[in-house]
């Protein structure tokens, strides 16, 4: 005891001198919190995985490791056991070595509870900290890594070794996050490792959080460039315009004395010159960012002129600061005058090239390629190292002309700035805490930062002038990192072929920063997205749980996944019985869930769920337990029955379960028998995942619950239910539409189902459960109705839909894919179950094999039918049309007063403020234009303001009313509103407010 004492008193006080000595660095305040913490925390060993440009000696690797951990034990008392790899075999190797571990401790875990020590820590990860060594001397001592053990792990873009993207960080983060292999950060960002955000780019942090939550460390960098708009210096002084320049008056090229400027070159100057260097497109993309969406990919293209949009009249939004919100564009008096500026130099030019002339304002076919003597104004993308600083003024360069600069673009963050190198910590890691000291230290220590990307001063590089130069060392091996791999590059000696000032450039030039508004969004997925049914939709309820399960599957399906496969056939194996895997998972709402596969070999059964609740011992509130009750019924299935439950608990894992035989005679209840089971699998720490829609052998996608509205534009499809819904009868009728489309290729076929049921009356559970035989595939519909006192049950399978006013039908889509020669069929099941005073007299097996037939009518012709998403694509199909019939007239015209004229015009006809009266004189612009919008049975029944209603809420087809949701031929068929869909912008509001993108002053009052 006495040694440890002493050796632990003079550990201290080593480290005091070292704390006492990094107050240079730290705060005073720091170095004493680091000195109470070194107090009390443990010595412990943790794994760094990189990547290198080339393989690392052992020797270089023990060397460089030696240096980085004198640093990192005596100020965090940390080891670090630093993994090189190559950029080819990172990914794998990194996530093989994470899962294994992960198995190891799932294994560790079932056969023994995890024991934590004093200091939080897993007992197995500590040591005796302070022996003595062969000498006698005192020395510190740390546990050896466990097997693959994985910590602090490096994300970015990864190349094969002829330099082919292989992987993009992005990529490379979405499939860790999507595995859910990194650990969140955000608690240690406010704790030790604050000082983060004193030394990373707020761009670059800002940018990579998900809806508030951070994941990783961006290495700070110098982000993206500017677009200088270059302002020939000699003209400039010529015309005594640079005062405009000194006062802040020009801050974009949309500016009246930028137009003054070149007006000034065409009269003034002779000789071989250009006013602009840059065509029309690229001038006319800095007024404005467009709404200019492809119909075809619903891809954004910001810089492609539109009648939608957002004015940048100097102002450049930033993700979380503005949103790019959508306008008339023609209707802004401001952005027309610029508008008719510009055109004034383009209609020159065409009039000019038509004539022959020389004389041009901007690029175009004629003179693309052309070498000019001088140019008035020009645009250059790059960093402030482009610019030469005289007197603390900026000026660009070209030879021995000097210009003007006026930023105009300012750097944006994208992609590759923020996913392309970066530092996180995995889920794995044995302290997320401890972990993010040593990121902090790599952001923040200019030591250990150049250790780690240059290894040791005068034995693998030596510095000169602050120029760097690699050697090799005594075995001829050279240590060679990527600069922007390796940490934060403001704190690293710059490269050797690296200006000398990139870094401090590159911290100005971030603070100058902004994030792109769309990164990260994708419309074209939200036009995909459709009401996918597939996973079991748990039901809120006001009991802190809800139980979900899905019967009836293939062993084919399960078997996608090799656990479940192997726990199959080890089943199969063995006698009949009931065999039980279960799992667990803490979902991403930090709820509790148990995943349950219960595998019944004895027989045919029919499977439900009842439930339990048990008051606690202590304290307020219930357990609940379930019982899994198999009711035997050899009518309903083959052989076997699989079931797979979805169990959550808001609160932890708690409640018991047990498997009840129900056998059934006639139509009372002759036994009910607890069985016995094997649990063939202990408890595991995640869920099997498998698509149930998705195999090797066919695609399936069931888009839910449907309303008559959403076939209406088909009238085929439409008037066909319309007609059974009109019916007169109360019989619970099945109707199936079927076809096999004609875009089938010759090795797959597309099938597509409309399943409908009427007279729906109670609460429905429904489920689609598709079941393969040999080269056939058979789609079984499970309907179940719950009764009034039912409805708040827990539900069985798949989706609970509710009795809603005027709507007593069910409507399904389905498509299929399956190979040729594959046939498709669709089956009922159909179930009732009653309240449970009237179980005894009304249970009985009638109702089982009253299925109703389905009614399969093949279609004479293929019906064009898409079951919608989220987008309203019709939407951006007519803005689409309406901005291409837009730029067709803008375009014919010839002069600048004919454009001034139908600017005006089209001012009147796109207002956003009122209402246009059909009786009104309109300008004859343009008949088809003037048609489109003024037509009351058009898309917006002849008002444009409407339009922008739709543009910027949830909106729909046609008329006020729809946009409400109120469609007259649906509502006095079926007394029902239409669906709703999203306007793009509608999208971008929703996504924006998700990921708390949404700036102060758009937040809905609270």
């Amino acid at each position: 005891m006495n040694k440890r004492l002493i050796a632990l008193f003079l550990c201290l006080v080593m480290m005091l001198s070292v704390f006492l000595t990094a107050c240079a660095e730290d705060s005073e305040e720091d170095a004493k919190n680091e000195l109470e913490e070194a107090k009390v925390a443990s010595n412990m060993t943790l794994t760094m995985w990189i990547v290198s440009e080339s393989p690392v000696s052992e020797e270089i690797r023990t060397d460089v490791s030696k240096a980085i951990n004198s640093l990192t034990k005596a100020k965090y008392k940390t080891q670090l056991e630093i993994q090189y790899l190559s950029e080819e075999e990172y990914f794998s190797k990194l996530t093989d070595a994470m899962e294994a571990y992960k198995q190891a401790k799932k294994q560790q875990n079932a056969d023994k509870p995890v024991e934590t020590g004093s200091d939080g820590e897993p007992v197995g990860t500590t040591v005796e900290e302070i022996i003595t060594d062969e000498h006698g001397m005192y020395r510190d001592n740390y546990p050896l890594v466990l097997e693959n053990q994985v910590d602090i792990i490096y994300i970015g873009d990864v190349n094969d070794g002829e330099g082919n993207l292989l992987m993009s960080g992005q990529q490379m983060y979405n499939k860790l996050r999507e595995g859910d292999w990194l650990a969140a950060l955000d608690e240690a960002i406010k704790g030790d490792a604050k000082k983060i955000k004193e030394f990373v780019s707020p761009t670059l942090l800002s940018a990579v959080q998900e809806k508030g939550a951070t994941y990783a460390i961006p290495n700070n960098n110098v982000i993206g460039e500017y677009t200088y708009m270059c302002l020939n210096k000699e003209m400039m002084d010529r015309y005594s315009l640079q005062g405009h320049l000194t006062r802040g008056s020009i801050k974009s090229f949309a500016n009246e004395y930028v137009y003054q400027f070149i007006n000034m070159i065409s009269i003034y100057e002779k000789g071989e010159l250009l006013p602009v260097d840059a065509t029309y497109e690229e001038c006319l993309a800095f007024l404005a960012y467009y709404w200019n969406i492809d119909t075809e990919d619903y891809s954004i293209n910001s810089n492609e002129f539109s009648i939608f949009g957002t004015p940048l009249f100097g102002a450049q939004p930033s993700r979380g600061q503005n949103a790019v919100g959508v306008q008339s564009l023609l209707e802004n008096e401001e952005f027309n005058s610029h508008y008719l500026a510009l055109n004034k130099y383009r209609l020159s030019d065409k009039d000019n090239a038509k004539e022959g002339k020389d004389s041009f304002y901007f690029r175009n076919d004629a003179n693309k390629d052309r070498d000019y003597d001088a140019y008035g104004v020009k645009f250059v993308k790059g960093t402030l190292a482009e610019l030469t600083v005289v007197d603390g003024v900026s000026y660009y360069d070209e030879g021995d002309v000097r210009y003007y600069v006026v930023p105009v673009e300012y750097p944006m963050a994208t992609a590759e700035d923020i996913y392309g190198n970066m530092f996180a910590v995995a889920s794995t890691t044995l302290s997320v805490d401890r972990s993010m000291q040593i990121v902090t230290y790599l952001n923040t220590n200019t030591d250990i930062r150049n250790l780690l990307q240059y290894g040791i001063e005068g034995q693998h590089y030596t510095i000169e002038n602050g120029t760097v130069s690699r050697v090799a060392d005594k075995y001829g091996n050279y240590y060679d990192m990527d600069i922007y791999a390796t940490g934060n590059a403001f704190l690293a000696y710059p490269e050797p072929a690296m200006d000398p000032a990139i870094w401090e450039n590159g911290k100005k030039q971030n603070r100058d920063s902004l994030v792109e508004p769309l990164l990260g969004f994708d419309l074209a997925e939200y036009a995909s997205t459709a009401t996918q049914f597939g996973i079991p939709v748990t039901v809120t309820s006001a009991k802190p749980y809800s139980t979900t399960f899905r019967s009836g599957l293939n062993k084919d399906v399960l078997s996608q996944d090799a656990v479940l496969k192997a726990w199959i056939e080890e089943c199969d194996a063995k006698e009949p019985g009931v065999y039980v895997f279960r799992s667990r998972e803490k979902t991403v709402n930090n709820e509790f869930a148990e995943i349950l596969y219960f595998y019944n070999t004895t027989g045919a059964y029919r499977f439900s769920v009842e439930s339990e609740e048990v008051p606690k011992d202590t304290g307020t509130g219930y357990y609940r337990n379930n019982t899994y009750v198999y009711t035997e019924d050899p009518a309903l299935f083959g052989s076997y029955t699989l079931t797979m439950v979805y169990d959550i608990n808001l609160i932890r894992y708690e409640g018991q379960y047990k498997v009840v035989q129900r056998e059934m005679d006639g139509d009372e209840e002759a036994s009910r028998t607890e069985c016995t089971y094997e649990e063939t699998f202990k408890y595991t720490d995640t869920r099997y995942d498998f698509d149930l829609y998705n195999t090797e052998s066919y695609k399936l996608a069931v888009h839910g619950d449907l309303y008559l509205g959403d076939f209406y534009d088909n009238k085929d499809i439409f008037n066909e239910l319309v007609a059974l819904y009109e019916k007169e009868g109360k019989d619970k009728a099945n109707l199936g539409l079927y076809w096999v489309d004609t875009t089938s290729s010759e090795e797959k076929d597309y099938h597509s189902f409309i399943l409908y049921r009427k007279n729906i009356t109670h609460t429905t559970l429904i489920d689609v459960v598709p079941t393969i035989s040999g080269n056939k595939i058979n789609l079984v519909v499970n309907y179940d109705e719950r009764t009034g006192s039912e409805i708040t049950d827990p539900p069985g399978y798949g989706i609970e839909v509710g009795v809603r006013p005027g709507k007593r039908y069910m409507v399904y889509y389905i498509t299929l894919e399956t190979d040729k020669g594959v046939t498709a069929s669709v089956s009922y099941n159909v179930g009732q179950t009653t309240p449970e005073e009237e179980l005894e007299s009304k249970f009985t097996h009638e109702f089982l094999k009253d299925t109703a037939t389905l009614k399969m009518d093949k279609l004479d012709k293929v019906v064009d039918f898409e079951a919608k998403g989220m987008l309203n694509a019709g939407l951006v199909k007519y803005m689409a049309e309406l901005n291409d019939m837009v730029v067709g007239l803008l375009n014919s015209c010839e002069t600048s007063e004919e454009l001034e004229k139908m600017l005006q015009d089209l001012g009147v006809l796109l207002n956003t403020e009122k209402e246009l009266s059909l009786n009104k004189d309109l300008p004859d612009c343009h008949s088809a234009l003037k048609d489109a919008i003024t037509d009351p049975n058009g898309l917006i029944g002849g008002n444009f303001a409407l339009l922008f209603y739709q543009l910027t809420h949830i909106t729909n087809y046609g008329t006020i009313e729809e946009v409400l949701g109120y469609l007259p031929g649906i509502l006095e068929i079926t007394d029902e509103y239409r669906p709703l869909f999203y306007s793009p912008y509608g999208i971008y509001y929703l996504w924006m407010e998700a990921y708390q993108y949404l700036p102060a002053d758009m937040k809905p009052a609270q």
